[in-house]
């Protein structure tokens, strides 16, 4: 439910926030009643939308602190798509990523504006520290529709994406 609630308002804050890259969601802080170990989260937030819009989230734990979880995704207005696997480019750098088991989760905003399909991919943190580092990253998607490439960064201009991701990571430094 709370991944459902995030995953709105990021739907919500795209639509609204306009142009401003650097403006969206503040990373969520919350204790595992599970082991008490500390989780940080970044509501899904979009690159830099050709057609199609890809998202990136993340969620990272204090009892796994060498890895997280980015939550990969497809924001369309039309339809849903099957998400099979994943790709981010960092510099000349090429990452495959390997989807969580499971299906693509699938939902649509509470207003029916807009379908979401999404799935948690396990990386190093350091990945997303490169990633918030660089001044060219580009994720692609490979779905039941073909493929789709978004920028993330791109020869220095920023998606929001990006930002949350260096927000998510300031807050991960925190609780560290």
């Amino acid at each position: 439910m709370k991944r459902l609630m995030l995953a709105t308002a990021a739907a919500v804050t795209m639509i609204l926030s306009g142009c401003a890259t650097t403006s969206g969601l503040a990373p969520d802080i919350s204790k595992s009643g599970f082991d008490g170990a500390a989780v940080v989260d970044i509501a899904p937030h979009g690159n830099m939308c050709l057609s199609l819009c890809t998202t990136l989230g993340a969620q990272w734990s204090s009892s796994r602190p060498d890895v997280a979880n980015l939550r990969i995704g497809i924001y369309d207005l039309s339809k849903f798509y099957s998400i099979r696997g994943a790709q981010i480019r960092v510099g000349q750098d090429v990452i495959d990523l390997t989807p969580e088991p499971g299906i693509t989760q699938l939902e649509v905003d509470p207003a029916g504006v807009a379908r979401d399909s999404h799935k948690w991919f396990t990386v190093p943190l350091d990945l997303i520290r490169r990633i918030a580092a660089s001044n060219d990253a580009w994720i692609r998607l490979n779905t039941n529709a073909g493929t789709v490439d978004d920028a993330i960064i791109d020869n220095g201009k920023d998606s929001k994406a990006l930002n949350a991701l260096k927000r998510f990571l300031s807050k991960v430094d925190e609780q560290s």
